[in-house]
Protein backbone atom coordinates (compact mmCIF):
# COMPACT_ATOMS: atom_id res chain seq x y z
CA UNK A 1 0.00 0.00 0.00
CA UNK A 2 2.95 2.31 0.50
CA UNK A 3 4.55 1.48 -2.42
CA UNK A 4 1.29 2.28 -4.16
CA UNK A 5 1.33 5.66 -2.77
CA UNK A 6 4.65 6.31 -3.59
CA UNK A 7 4.32 5.62 -7.09
CA UNK A 8 1.11 8.01 -7.27
CA UNK A 9 3.37 10.71 -5.28
CA UNK A 10 5.84 10.39 -8.11
CA UNK A 11 2.91 10.58 -10.57
CA UNK A 12 1.66 14.02 -8.79
CA UNK A 13 5.04 15.40 -8.92
CA UNK A 14 5.79 15.10 -12.45
CA UNK A 15 2.23 16.81 -13.07
CA UNK A 16 2.49 19.67 -10.84
CA UNK A 17 6.35 20.22 -12.69
CA UNK A 18 4.52 19.78 -16.35
CA UNK A 19 1.65 22.09 -14.74
CA UNK A 20 3.59 24.32 -12.13
CA UNK A 21 5.69 26.04 -14.99
CA UNK A 22 5.05 29.45 -16.10
CA UNK A 23 1.44 29.15 -14.75
CA UNK A 24 2.35 30.74 -11.56
CA UNK A 25 -0.56 31.27 -9.28
CA UNK A 26 -1.13 34.59 -6.87
CA UNK A 27 -4.40 35.77 -5.74
CA UNK A 28 -2.94 39.18 -6.02
CA UNK A 29 -2.44 39.12 -9.49
CA UNK A 30 -3.62 42.03 -10.37
CA UNK A 31 -0.31 43.63 -8.40
CA UNK A 32 1.89 41.90 -10.67
CA UNK A 33 -0.06 42.11 -13.54
CA UNK A 34 2.94 41.88 -16.01
CA UNK A 35 4.13 38.77 -14.42
CA UNK A 36 1.18 37.38 -16.81
CA UNK A 37 0.83 39.94 -18.88
CA UNK A 38 4.62 41.20 -20.43
CA UNK A 39 2.26 44.26 -22.63
CA UNK A 40 1.48 46.14 -18.86
CA UNK A 41 5.42 46.05 -18.10
CA UNK A 42 6.05 49.76 -17.14
CA UNK A 43 2.73 50.68 -17.55
CA UNK A 44 2.58 53.33 -14.47
CA UNK A 45 4.75 56.11 -14.23
CA UNK A 46 6.98 55.06 -11.37
CA UNK A 47 9.61 52.46 -10.88
CA UNK A 48 7.48 49.80 -8.87
CA UNK A 49 8.87 46.88 -6.98
CA UNK A 50 6.87 44.24 -5.45
CA UNK A 51 7.79 41.37 -2.94
CA UNK A 52 5.95 38.70 -1.03
CA UNK A 53 5.33 35.15 0.41
CA UNK A 54 2.48 32.79 -0.25
CA UNK A 55 1.66 29.37 1.72
CA UNK A 56 -0.82 27.44 0.18
CA UNK A 57 -3.09 25.02 2.97
CA UNK A 58 -1.55 25.94 5.74
CA UNK A 59 -0.86 22.91 8.26
CA UNK A 60 -0.13 20.27 5.63
CA UNK A 61 3.69 19.30 5.22
CA UNK A 62 5.30 20.01 2.13
CA UNK A 63 2.40 22.21 0.78
CA UNK A 64 3.27 24.58 -1.97
CA UNK A 65 5.18 28.15 -1.28
CA UNK A 66 5.93 30.93 -2.90
CA UNK A 67 9.00 33.89 -2.43
CA UNK A 68 8.67 36.53 -5.41
CA UNK A 69 10.23 39.76 -6.72
CA UNK A 70 8.90 41.79 -9.25
CA UNK A 71 10.09 45.08 -10.85
CA UNK A 72 9.52 47.19 -13.46
CA UNK A 73 9.52 50.87 -14.53
CA UNK A 74 8.70 52.72 -17.51
CA UNK A 75 11.42 54.09 -20.00
CA UNK A 76 9.81 57.91 -21.08
CA UNK A 77 10.29 58.88 -25.07
CA UNK A 78 11.33 62.51 -24.61
CA UNK A 79 9.48 63.01 -28.15
CA UNK A 80 6.63 62.00 -30.50
CA UNK A 81 7.79 62.90 -33.82
CA UNK A 82 4.51 62.08 -35.38
CA UNK A 83 2.76 64.31 -33.52
CA UNK A 84 4.89 66.81 -33.21
CA UNK A 85 4.78 66.90 -37.15
CA UNK A 86 1.28 66.80 -37.77
CA UNK A 87 0.80 69.91 -35.36
CA UNK A 88 3.25 71.84 -37.53
CA UNK A 89 1.38 70.59 -40.87
CA UNK A 90 -2.03 71.81 -39.11
CA UNK A 91 -0.55 75.55 -38.27
CA UNK A 92 1.07 75.66 -41.96
CA UNK A 93 -2.29 74.65 -43.58
CA UNK A 94 -4.73 76.42 -41.13
CA UNK A 95 -3.01 80.00 -42.01
CA UNK A 96 -3.64 80.32 -37.97
CA UNK A 97 -2.29 78.93 -34.85
CA UNK A 98 -3.82 75.81 -33.84
CA UNK A 99 -4.64 75.09 -30.19
CA UNK A 100 -1.83 72.37 -28.52
CA UNK A 101 -3.42 69.44 -26.97
CA UNK A 102 -2.42 67.33 -24.56
CA UNK A 103 -0.71 64.13 -26.19
CA UNK A 104 0.62 60.97 -24.40
CA UNK A 105 3.63 60.07 -25.41
CA UNK A 106 5.15 56.71 -26.42
CA UNK A 107 7.06 54.59 -24.12
CA UNK A 108 9.15 51.84 -23.44
CA UNK A 109 8.28 49.72 -20.49
CA UNK A 110 11.04 47.31 -18.66
CA UNK A 111 11.36 44.98 -15.74
CA UNK A 112 11.51 41.27 -14.50
CA UNK A 113 10.44 39.18 -11.79
CA UNK A 114 11.72 36.21 -9.61
CA UNK A 115 9.42 33.47 -8.21
CA UNK A 116 10.84 30.30 -6.08
CA UNK A 117 8.34 27.53 -5.91
CA UNK A 118 8.61 24.77 -3.53
CA UNK A 119 6.19 21.78 -3.52
CA UNK A 120 7.52 19.14 -1.04
CA UNK A 121 10.56 17.94 -2.75
CA UNK A 122 10.28 20.17 -5.63
CA UNK A 123 11.79 23.05 -6.21
CA UNK A 124 11.51 25.60 -8.94
CA UNK A 125 12.78 29.02 -9.65
CA UNK A 126 11.24 30.94 -12.77
CA UNK A 127 13.30 34.34 -13.86
CA UNK A 128 12.35 36.46 -16.75
CA UNK A 129 13.37 39.85 -18.05
CA UNK A 130 9.92 42.18 -19.43
CA UNK A 131 10.24 44.56 -22.04
CA UNK A 132 7.13 46.37 -23.67
CA UNK A 133 6.21 49.45 -25.42
CA UNK A 134 3.57 51.40 -25.12
CA UNK A 135 1.90 53.55 -27.91
CA UNK A 136 -0.18 56.23 -27.49
CA UNK A 137 -3.72 55.54 -29.09
CA UNK A 138 -5.75 58.34 -27.29
CA UNK A 139 -5.02 61.03 -24.71
CA UNK A 140 -4.45 58.33 -21.52
CA UNK A 141 -5.32 55.44 -23.71
CA UNK A 142 -2.24 53.14 -24.63
CA UNK A 143 -1.87 50.20 -27.25
CA UNK A 144 1.09 47.83 -25.47
CA UNK A 145 3.40 45.12 -27.05
CA UNK A 146 5.32 42.95 -24.62
CA UNK A 147 7.92 40.00 -24.72
CA UNK A 148 9.43 38.04 -21.55
CA UNK A 149 12.31 36.29 -21.87
CA UNK A 150 12.62 33.42 -19.03
CA UNK A 151 14.15 30.93 -17.68
CA UNK A 152 12.42 27.95 -15.73
CA UNK A 153 14.61 25.19 -13.52
CA UNK A 154 13.08 22.51 -11.79
CA UNK A 155 15.05 20.19 -9.35
CA UNK A 156 13.32 17.23 -7.58
CA UNK A 157 15.40 16.28 -4.12
CA UNK A 158 15.85 12.70 -4.13
CA UNK A 159 16.98 12.90 -0.45
CA UNK A 160 13.26 14.10 0.77
CA UNK A 161 11.28 10.71 -0.90
CA UNK A 162 11.12 8.06 1.37
CA UNK A 163 10.80 4.49 0.16
CA UNK A 164 10.54 1.20 1.60
CA UNK A 165 12.81 -0.17 -1.51
CA UNK A 166 14.86 2.89 -3.39
CA UNK A 167 16.60 0.34 -5.53
CA UNK A 168 13.41 -1.75 -7.16
CA UNK A 169 11.82 1.39 -7.96
CA UNK A 170 12.18 2.26 -11.78
CA UNK A 171 11.06 5.58 -11.49
CA UNK A 172 13.65 6.89 -9.10
CA UNK A 173 16.34 4.66 -10.34
CA UNK A 174 15.58 6.97 -13.98
CA UNK A 175 15.98 9.67 -12.12
CA UNK A 176 19.28 8.94 -10.22
CA UNK A 177 20.73 8.04 -13.60
CA UNK A 178 19.21 10.98 -15.67
CA UNK A 179 19.31 13.60 -13.36
CA UNK A 180 16.99 15.10 -11.45
CA UNK A 181 16.98 18.87 -12.61
CA UNK A 182 16.16 20.51 -15.42
CA UNK A 183 16.68 24.22 -16.89
CA UNK A 184 14.17 25.87 -20.25
CA UNK A 185 14.50 28.60 -21.91
CA UNK A 186 10.82 30.23 -22.94
CA UNK A 187 9.73 32.72 -24.55
CA UNK A 188 5.82 34.77 -23.64
CA UNK A 189 4.48 37.54 -25.79
CA UNK A 190 1.35 39.45 -24.72
CA UNK A 191 -0.40 42.66 -26.48
CA UNK A 192 -2.66 45.12 -24.66
CA UNK A 193 -4.61 47.86 -24.34
CA UNK A 194 -5.28 49.99 -21.10
CA UNK A 195 -6.02 53.63 -19.55
CA UNK A 196 -6.84 54.86 -16.53
CA UNK A 197 -10.09 52.95 -16.32
CA UNK A 198 -9.52 49.93 -17.70
CA UNK A 199 -6.73 47.23 -18.86
CA UNK A 200 -7.43 43.77 -21.28
CA UNK A 201 -4.87 41.78 -22.81
CA UNK A 202 -3.85 38.28 -24.54
CA UNK A 203 -1.04 36.44 -23.37
CA UNK A 204 0.96 33.22 -24.87
CA UNK A 205 2.65 31.50 -22.57
CA UNK A 206 5.63 29.48 -23.64
CA UNK A 207 5.12 30.39 -27.18
CA UNK A 208 8.90 29.30 -27.79
CA UNK A 209 10.69 26.86 -25.36
CA UNK A 210 14.12 25.17 -25.49
CA UNK A 211 15.87 23.19 -22.98
CA UNK A 212 19.04 24.34 -21.89
CA UNK A 213 20.25 21.74 -19.41
CA UNK A 214 18.98 18.62 -17.62
CA UNK A 215 16.56 15.75 -17.38
CA UNK A 216 14.09 16.56 -20.02
CA UNK A 217 12.07 14.00 -19.21
CA UNK A 218 10.92 15.27 -16.29
CA UNK A 219 8.89 17.70 -18.37
CA UNK A 220 8.55 16.08 -21.58
CA UNK A 221 4.70 17.02 -21.84
CA UNK A 222 5.11 20.83 -21.33
CA UNK A 223 5.26 21.54 -24.98
CA UNK A 224 2.05 23.44 -25.25
CA UNK A 225 1.90 27.07 -25.09
CA UNK A 226 -0.92 28.41 -22.55
CA UNK A 227 -3.27 30.79 -23.38
CA UNK A 228 -4.19 33.48 -21.17
CA UNK A 229 -6.72 36.43 -20.92
CA UNK A 230 -6.90 39.50 -18.11
CA UNK A 231 -8.71 42.10 -17.81
CA UNK A 232 -10.50 44.67 -15.31
CA UNK A 233 -12.14 48.09 -15.13
CA UNK A 234 -12.47 50.70 -12.61
CA UNK A 235 -15.23 53.12 -11.96
CA UNK A 236 -15.90 56.26 -9.49
CA UNK A 237 -19.55 56.37 -8.53
CA UNK A 238 -19.19 58.88 -5.76
CA UNK A 239 -16.18 60.98 -4.52
CA UNK A 240 -13.27 59.40 -2.29
CA UNK A 241 -14.49 55.71 -3.35
CA UNK A 242 -13.42 53.65 -6.24
CA UNK A 243 -14.47 50.43 -7.72
CA UNK A 244 -12.69 48.01 -9.78
CA UNK A 245 -13.72 44.44 -11.38
CA UNK A 246 -11.25 42.29 -12.88
CA UNK A 247 -10.89 38.24 -14.65
CA UNK A 248 -8.22 36.10 -15.69
CA UNK A 249 -8.48 33.09 -17.87
CA UNK A 250 -6.14 30.02 -18.73
CA UNK A 251 -5.96 27.49 -20.93
CA UNK A 252 -3.65 24.66 -22.71
CA UNK A 253 -3.90 21.47 -24.36
CA UNK A 254 -2.35 19.85 -21.52
CA UNK A 255 -4.31 21.13 -17.78
CA UNK A 256 -7.63 22.00 -16.86
CA UNK A 257 -9.01 26.21 -18.21
CA UNK A 258 -8.61 28.50 -15.34
CA UNK A 259 -10.64 31.13 -14.04
CA UNK A 260 -10.84 33.69 -11.60
CA UNK A 261 -13.17 37.06 -11.08
CA UNK A 262 -12.50 39.56 -8.44
CA UNK A 263 -14.11 42.94 -7.28
CA UNK A 264 -12.22 45.50 -5.49
CA UNK A 265 -12.75 48.62 -3.69
CA UNK A 266 -10.83 51.93 -2.80
CA UNK A 267 -11.05 54.02 -0.19
CA UNK A 268 -9.53 57.65 -1.20
CA UNK A 269 -6.46 55.77 -2.78
CA UNK A 270 -5.35 54.15 0.59
CA UNK A 271 -7.89 51.32 1.70
CA UNK A 272 -9.09 48.54 -0.14
CA UNK A 273 -10.63 45.39 0.10
CA UNK A 274 -12.22 42.89 -1.91
CA UNK A 275 -13.53 39.47 -2.81
CA UNK A 276 -12.35 36.79 -5.42
CA UNK A 277 -13.64 33.60 -6.48
CA UNK A 278 -11.03 31.25 -8.58
CA UNK A 279 -12.67 27.79 -9.94
CA UNK A 280 -11.08 25.81 -8.13
CA UNK A 281 -13.73 26.52 -5.43
CA UNK A 282 -11.76 29.07 -4.02
CA UNK A 283 -13.17 31.99 -1.92
CA UNK A 284 -10.38 34.85 -1.31
CA UNK A 285 -10.44 37.80 0.58
CA UNK A 286 -8.46 40.62 -0.30
CA UNK A 287 -7.09 43.67 1.94
CA UNK A 288 -4.90 46.73 1.44
CA UNK A 289 -3.07 49.45 2.85
CA UNK A 290 -1.10 52.50 1.25
CA UNK A 291 0.70 53.45 4.29
CA UNK A 292 2.28 56.64 2.56
CA UNK A 293 3.69 57.79 -0.94
CA UNK A 294 6.00 54.74 -0.80
CA UNK A 295 5.25 51.83 0.83
CA UNK A 296 2.03 49.96 0.40
CA UNK A 297 0.82 46.76 2.34
CA UNK A 298 -1.20 43.46 1.12
CA UNK A 299 -3.12 40.35 2.38
CA UNK A 300 -5.35 37.90 1.09
CA UNK A 301 -6.47 34.77 2.93
CA UNK A 302 -7.97 31.66 0.33
CA UNK A 303 -10.58 29.17 1.79
CA UNK A 304 -10.68 26.48 -0.69
CA UNK A 305 -13.82 24.09 -0.87
CA UNK A 306 -13.28 20.56 -0.02
CA UNK A 307 -15.13 17.42 0.39
CA UNK A 308 -12.04 15.60 1.70
CA UNK A 309 -11.95 15.35 5.22
CA UNK A 310 -8.67 16.70 7.32
CA UNK A 311 -7.56 18.97 4.27
CA UNK A 312 -6.09 21.92 4.99
CA UNK A 313 -8.37 24.30 3.22
CA UNK A 314 -6.33 27.88 3.98
CA UNK A 315 -3.77 29.87 1.91
CA UNK A 316 -1.83 32.77 2.83
CA UNK A 317 -0.45 35.67 0.80
CA UNK A 318 1.35 39.05 1.35
CA UNK A 319 2.83 41.31 -0.34
CA UNK A 320 4.98 44.58 0.42
CA UNK A 321 5.57 47.27 -2.53
CA UNK A 322 7.04 50.42 -2.91
CA UNK A 323 6.63 53.10 -5.02
CA UNK A 324 9.64 55.11 -6.25
CA UNK A 325 10.54 58.23 -8.63
CA UNK A 326 6.41 58.86 -8.67
CA UNK A 327 7.20 62.74 -9.73
CA UNK A 328 3.66 62.71 -11.42
CA UNK A 329 1.97 61.31 -8.15
CA UNK A 330 0.02 58.37 -9.92
CA UNK A 331 -1.22 55.56 -8.88
CA UNK A 332 -1.29 51.94 -10.46
CA UNK A 333 -4.06 51.99 -13.20
CA UNK A 334 -5.60 49.04 -12.11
Amino acid sequence: MKKMCIVALLVILQTQIVCGQTNILLSQSFENLSIYSPSFTGANDFLDIKTGFRRQWVGLNGSPSNIFLHVQSPVQVTANDFVRNRKRAERKGGGGKSKDKQVSKLKLGLGGFLVQTSRGPVNQLETAINMAVHVPVSFRTYLSLGLANGINSTTLNLNDLILQNPSADQAINALALNGSNVSNYHLNASIGIHSDKYYFSYNVWRLTRAKLSGNGALDESNSFARHHIVGGYRFKPVNKFEFTGGSQIGFDQGSPTFYELSFRARYYKQYWAGLAYRNDLSLIILLGWQINSTVKFSYSFDYKSSEAENLANASHEVLLGFVLFNKKNSTSFW
